[in-house]
């Protein structure tokens, strides 16, 4: 997907899917680990910039396959299943 900066957003594998960092599974402050923390994830994200021509890799916590941009900007993931919190919760 492109933004409106014209850079290009790629879901893509940056590091094994066991390597997860530690801010991303249980025990972590971070925020979305206190949500639905996660031992693995298969598919981070990259940006490549034409006007740098540069690659820049973005890691998440989460599997993510799609990617889309809504009509404000707002880029959103999704692995292609609901989404559950630790408590088994949609």
């Amino acid at each position: 997907m492109f933004d409106e900066k014209g850079r290009l957003w790629l879901t893509a594998r940056t590091r094994p899917n066991a390597t997860q960092p530690a801010f991303c599974k249980a025990g972590s402050d971070h925020p979305s680990a206190k949500v639905y923390p996660k031992d693995t994830s298969n598919r981070q994200t990259e940006v490549y910039d034409p006007k740098t021509q540069k690659i820049t890799m973005i890691d998440l916590c989460f599997n993510t396959h799609h990617l889309n941009f809504d009509d404000n900007g707002t880029l959103w993931f999704s692995a292609g299943a609901p989404m559950t919190s630790s408590d088994g919760s949609m």
